[in-house]
């Protein structure tokens, strides 16, 4: 194993043999060029860690030739030897570098072990839609440790057209590197999302007082005595506005109130409750069956109604029933401006 001034020539004019040759060089120490038998040139650095005779041989690649000169991979050399000198070790860190996790895991542990246990199926859901359309095609290749402030910002900025959207991504990677920290990945203070400002939002909340609760009571008995709308209608609008159930769709509605023991008094009183429901919002307030009108007709539609001819959707210029979001035009005779989510936020 000859020792040498590396060179570009020498490197260039060295042949393989039968078996692999080490051209060593001889101003830095350990510093050298592998020439394997296929004829592959790569610069190593050989040295021991442990200290003396009986430490541990180390021969890491520094990395191949061609995309290294020989002063690069030089420079490198004298830098690991450097590390060596305060008690590291270059080949033991790159390996740990290689078998580091990546965002992309970071983002099946955070939906397995937080999401799924921790949140309901719709947030679920949202969330799943959130990590895998924006965040794992963005960083799911890049290593934990690497993930920076600059990358969240970069995301962030880039999804300004959504804002709304934006502000709910750097919500869910902020939680994500906060439970990384928890974890054990990332050390504690470095989550990346830290001083990334949210776009501004705009409050839509909109509650119904009593009196406009009173108008649309009176606009129901109004369109209920004229029957020129279904009463399964009638009775998801007055279901909304007393339990403050979400609005999916007039059947699944439709089904809570057949599900629903009002025919009965409730054991708290006059109102339901349901669980997972969420803290009582600022000026809520419980709608009774005074300010919409009577509870009677409520439990009269829990009973199945008798079958006519089928409902067509969408609104009555499409010969339509329009269903309950196609109703506002009598809430607009009754001087009400609102739609389905205002009944629901104006319930506790």
């Amino acid at each position: 194993m000859p020792s040498v001034k590396l060179t570009k020539r020498v490197i260039e004019t060295a042949r393989p043999e039968d078996r692999d040759v080490i051209l060593w060089d001889t101003s830095v120490k350990g510093f050298g060029c592998k020439v394997t038998n296929k004829g592959r040139k790569a610069f190593i650095l050989k040295y021991r860690v442990g200290g003396g005779r009986g430490g541990t041989m180390r021969k890491p690649t520094i990395g191949p030739y061609g995309e290294l000169t020989v002063d690069q991979a030089r420079a490198i050399a004298r830098d690991w030897l450097a590390e060596i000198r305060k008690g590291g070790d270059p080949s033991a860190r790159r390996q740990a570098e290689r078998g580091a996790l990546k965002v992309g895991d970071l983002c099946d542990r955070y939906l397995s072990e937080h999401v799924e246990l921790h949140n309901k199926p719709r947030t679920v859901r949202e969330v799943r839609r959130l990590v895998e359309g924006r965040i794992r095609p963005e960083f799911g290749n890049l290593k934990i440790g690497e993930f920076s402030r600059a990358d969240v910002s970069r995301l962030h900025k880039s999804m300004s057209r959504t804002p709304y959207e934006a502000n709910r991504v750097l919500a869910a990677l902020s939680k994500m590197f906060n439970l990384a920290e928890v974890w054990g990945l990332r050390p504690d203070g470095s989550n990346p999302c830290r001083h990334v400002q949210r776009y501004r939002e705009r409050a839509r909340e909109r509650f119904l007082n009593a009196g406009e609760l009173h108008c649309l009571g009176e606009a129901l008995s109004v369109v209920e005595r004229e029957a020129v709308v279904p009463p399964a209608v009638l009775a998801v609008i007055r279901f909304l506005a007393l339990t403050g159930c979400r609005h999916r769709s007039r059947d699944r509605a439709a089904g809570r109130i057949r599900r629903c023991p009002l025919a009965r008094p409730p054991p708290h009183g006059r109102h339901l409750r349901r669980p997972g429901r969420r803290q009582r919002l600022p000026g809520a307030r419980h709608a009774g069956a005074q300010d919409i009108g009577d509870d009677g007709a409520l439990r009269r539609a829990r009973r199945r109604p008798p079958p006519g001819p089928r409902r067509q959707r969408g609104g009555p210029d499409r010969g339509g029933d329009g269903g309950p979001r196609g109703r506002g035009d009598h809430a607009a005779k009754a001087g009400l401006k609102l739609h389905v989510g205002t009944m629901r936020q104006g319930t506790v």
